[in-house]
């Protein structure tokens, strides 16, 4: 006997079992029950050392668009950064409120300065609070990382359970990409004759009814 391989998509999450299998010119249709589905295995390992945060996809899950499996979450992450530019925004506002004294009665010129030295420290604080969104958008960054998939993809197992520590590069959790699979099945030589190049094919998954 001669085995015909096939590549294709597969609808079903760990398709094993019977493939039918109609080859071209459509005349007849092999069935057999020692065909081979096989796809690969795929490793995603932690970005960080971490806890794994929150609450990660289950065995069989499909992947979403965002490609997310689960999040590492390093609580040691150093906050200093944040907490100085809190404590800057703050010192900003501050001078503000002081500057926000009323200026009647005063001179003119010293009402004009008064009123230059309110927008000057006004500009300051709204650079403050920039400076502080994005330190601390860079902070969440580096204390939580994804653990990530393509999209479409299924979880093959959780090698790290929720709130487990790992370190950077140690295995979270396997995936498999359903989308290209290959399909290894046995034919006759009778049936071998039916069959050429590129012809096309359709497998069905034994339990599936479509």
């Amino acid at each position: 006997s001669h085995r015909a391989v096939l590549l294709g998509s597969c609808r079903a999450r760990c398709p094993v079992g019977l493939i039918a299998w109609i080859g071209a010119p459509y005349l007849r249709s092999v069935v057999v029950r020692d065909a081979a589905v096989t796809t690969w295995i795929n490793t995603t390992s932690a970005p960080i050392d971490g806890f794994l945060a929150g609450k990660p996809l289950h065995v069989g899950d499909s992947v979403g668009k965002d490609g997310l499996i689960a999040t590492i979450e390093n609580p040691l992450q150093d906050a200093t950064p944040v907490v100085r530019a809190e404590a800057d925004l703050d010192k900003a506002k501050q001078r503000v409120r002081s500057l926000q004294e009323p200026t009647t009665g005063l001179e003119a010129d010293v009402a004009a300065r008064a009123a230059m030295e309110l927008a000057d420290a006004k500009v300051e604080a709204e650079g403050a609070e920039k400076i502080l969104a994005s330190v601390k958008s860079a902070y969440e960054a580096a204390r939580f990382q994804p653990v990530k998939a393509p999209p479409d993809a299924y979880v093959w197992s959780l090698i790290a359970a929720p709130g487990d520590f790992v370190r950077a590069g140690a295995p979270v959790a396997t995936w498999v990409d359903c989308s290209f699979m290959l399909v290894d099945v046995p034919v006759s030589d009778v049936e071998l004759a039916l069959l050429r190049t590129d012809a096309p094919a359709r497998i069905v998954i034994e339990g599936d009814p479509k």
